[in-house]
């Protein structure tokens, strides 16, 4: 928090973002408030907000966060419990909303649209449909055009990138140059690409068992042999889990 706090003391921001979220957190946050109707969300977003609030009031920082994941109307409502318990009396809250398909989907494969795996090429998900946990779409920035913005897509996530799809345009990134020229203005040169597509991505979370992974650094001589003892010490806690998961009745074979 450190410097975030920093920032906004001495930053001269205007706007503070934060990004919490990935694809196997969606689907975490997911099965959470399936459990609890008041989860779904990023804890971390109260005491952050209890340090940062005072700060971003005092020197007029909007702050924008997607903490919200599976249930942004609770982050939204844990938000306001806090504000009001710091006693902070004008503030304006803003929740946005849509993305959640995971009720949708069969509405939406019998208009005919086949949501196809863009890793593995699966026309459909007739296999996993059975175990689906979320369904979330990604939706457009609405409009934000600056270098930064630009930049993010070019950077983030890109397997193809003289195919990029993005809910607005389908993008070549391998040759372009880009100049900022003024508000929500970016001259970009080099480029080719694609008109908008058809259809949207839609991050679907799937239960299909357990996973472990663990990774150790090592420094130093001998490198070739340090890694025995993490290797030793990995086993072990691995072990150790699955005899918990087994005594729990949540496997039965490993």
């Amino acid at each position: 928090m450190d410097p975030a706090i920093e920032l906004a003391e001495k930053g001269n921001l205007e706007y503070m973002g934060f990004d919490l979220l990935a694809e196997l957190t969606m689907a975490l946050l997911h099965r959470q408030k399936l459990k609890d109707p008041n989860r779904g969300y990023i804890p971390d977003i109260v005491p952050w907000f209890e340090k940062l609030l005072p700060i971003c009031e005092k020197n007029h920082i909007k702050m924008i966060t997607n903490a919200g994941g599976a249930n942004p109307k609770a982050a939204a409502d844990a938000v306001i419990e806090l504000v009001r318990k710091m006693g902070i009396k004008e503030m304006k809250l803003g929740v946005v909303t849509g993305d959640d398909l995971t009720d949708k989907l069969d509405d939406i494969r019998a208009t005919g649209v086949k949501l196809t795996n863009t890793d593995t090429g699966e026309v459909d998900i007739d296999r996993v449909k059975d175990k689906i946990v979320a369904a979330y779409a990604y939706m457009g920035s609405g409009g934000i055009i600056n270098n930064w913005t630009v930049k993010e897509h070019l950077v983030y996530e890109v397997m193809d990138p003289r195919n990029y799809i993005m809910p607005d345009r389908i993008a070549d990134f391998t040759t372009l140059k880009l100049q900022e020229i003024g508000k929500d203005k970016v001259k970009v040169t080099n480029m080719t690409g694609k008109g908008r597509p058809d259809m949207i991505k839609v991050c679907i979370g799937v239960e299909e068992g357990y996973v472990s992974e663990a990774m150790f650094l090592t420094l130093g001589p001998t490198p070739m042999r340090r890694p025995r003892k993490p290797r030793r010490f990995s086993a072990a806690g691995l072990n150790t889990l699955v005899l918990s998961l087994r005594k729990s009745g949540s496997i039965t074979s490993a």
